[in-house]
């Protein structure tokens, strides 16, 4: 993975489904080579594009702790990794040997799958879940290879979105749409079409009504180590509440980090950070003391594997290899 690839996967972290005529004018290149340069990266599983909830739609998500004997850690990680609630899973360090986002419809579908899915898979020893409040951060990326005019420049003109309906929902169609997505979040309105039997301009106007309702949105990745980015930090903090507003503030804003959420549990916030040298933690542990004096670090965790991100299967050097697609209505 060259400079000219990093810029590439920066831009369509602005913009997921951009055309590869608006990512080669903004980095400098024919949409023919911008095509080909992405191909080759999907292709290889270092980089792709999924359907991601949007911000109306209301969903019960939760960070669960799992641990397992040692004799039994391959078979639960499979077993876990096919479940298609569970959104991202890894293997870290600390007392519990791996910890999953999940994603659900409801408080009662994260029961159901805590108790009769998570819960029945033979060899978990113990589960710690805490449930998410507010998710901060998660989605976007910003890996500082595009200037502010090549940003502007890939992420074109946007749809003005109406009056946002809290609680938003999405039916059958919708739903077969989303998982369509999760295997190639670029896909064209004439293959969405034909997975979904309707005609391209039905498929483009429905996707097209989702994203502007804010109902689904679009979640670039990539192998993290192959872009400088090798390590990864669980922090569980314990915050107090007149600081939790500032602190999130401040996480969202330090450009390492990944997933920040407001949860209930011993802790009262969980945050992940993507690094370059973990000799950055230090430094990011000053800028949260600074944030918020009363916060406390009750645990730190480094992530030895990821196994499953956003519904893509890894392998050991975090290529995707396969998907099961998140299916929180499941």
């Amino acid at each position: 993975m060259d400079e000219n690839d990093v810029a590439l996967i920066d831009a369509i972290h602005v913009n997921p489904r951009a055309t590869f005529e608006q990512l080669g004018t903004a980095l400098g290149m024919s949409a023919s080579t911008a095509a080909r340069r992405w191909r080759a990266l999907e292709d290889s599983g270092e980089v792709w594009v999924s359907s991601v909830p949007g911000p109306a739609l209301v969903l019960t998500g939760a960070a669960v702790r799992i641990d397992c004997d040692t004799a039994d850690l391959h078979q639960v990680t499979e077993a876990l990794v096919d479940l298609p609630q569970v959104a991202s899973l890894q293997v870290t360090t600390g007392d519990y040997a791996l910890y999953a986002l999940v994603v659900t419809s409801d408080r009662d579908a994260l029961a159901s799958l805590i108790l009769d899915g998570i819960g029945q898979i033979p060899g978990i020893r113990r589960l710690s879940t805490a449930v998410m409040v507010r998710l901060f951060g998660g989605r976007q990326w910003n890996l500082g290879a595009l200037d502010p005019a090549q940003r502007a420049e890939v992420k074109g003109r946007t749809l003005s979105p109406p009056a946002r309906r809290s609680g938003a929902e999405v039916d059958e169609a919708d739903r077969a749409l989303f998982l369509a997505l999760q295997y190639d979040g670029r896909m064209g309105f004439r293959e969405l079409g034909e997975h979904l039997d309707l005609s391209e301009k039905a498929a483009k106007r429905r996707l097209e009504k989702l994203v502007q309702d804010d109902r689904i949105a679009f979640r670039a990745d990539f192998v993290r180590s192959a872009a400088g980015w090798p390590f990864q930090i669980v922090l569980w903090l314990a915050v107090p509440p007149r600081e939790l507003r500032m602190l999130t503030h401040a996480l969202v804003g330090i450009p390492q980090s990944r997933v920040c959420a407001e949860v209930v549990s011993s802790a009262n916030v969980f945050v992940t950070f993507q690094m370059h040298r973990v000799e950055e933690l230090p430094v990011i542990e000053e800028r949260i003391a600074a944030a918020s004096p009363g916060a406390r670090v009750l645990e730190r965790l480094t992530v030895l594997r990821s196994v499953k991100s956003w519904g893509r299967v890894l392998g050991p050097d975090g290529r995707a290899v396969r998907v099961v697609p998140v299916d929180m209505w499941a």
